[in-house]
């Protein structure tokens, strides 16, 4: 199968429209990519580069955020997991300092409690942002 990230073209324009040709796989790609056909979108030219990047509503980016929790949970998971592969170390080797398994310990569990715990009691929180969303066909509401 082709790479749908990379297509070769010509510039060309129609009045103040800019058009690149680019074959019979450009929905499949503009869906894989997350554009959608009449999307607001935001066109940046710079050197030798041009970037098309989607304006998506908030809604549409709290919806994107809900999805991603999941995968924010699996990595939390693998951080726990982490924890349990290290050798165990005696309490007074933790206050000792020094260690590499008690200085990775410190800083996993530290991640963990200050920082990725936080993070995802605020995804949680997503639906108390702005209006209720309507419940997603089959499931209930939040990210549980």
């Amino acid at each position: 199968m082709a790479d749908l990230a990379e297509f070769k073209s010509k510039v060309s324009k129609q009045g103040t429209m800019l058009c690149f040709p680019l074959g019979k796989s450009l929905g499949i790609a503009l869906k894989q990519s997350g554009f959608a056909l009449d999307q607001a979108v935001l066109v940046r030219f710079d050197q030798e580069r041009l970037e098309i990047r989607p304006l998506n509503s908030p809604e549409r980016i709290r919806d994107k955020l809900r999805q991603e929790a999941g995968s924010f949970k699996a990595f939390m998971e693998r951080v726990r997991n982490l924890i349990k592969e290290l050798p165990p170390v005696p309490d007074e080797e933790l206050e000792e300092d020094g260690t590499l398994e008690g200085e990775l310990l410190g800083m996993l569990e530290c991640l963990l409690s200050d920082d990725l715990e936080p993070a995802l009691r605020k995804l949680e929180s997503l639906d108390q942002l702005g209006p209720v969303p309507p419940p997603l066909p089959g499931r209930s509401g939040g990210l549980r």
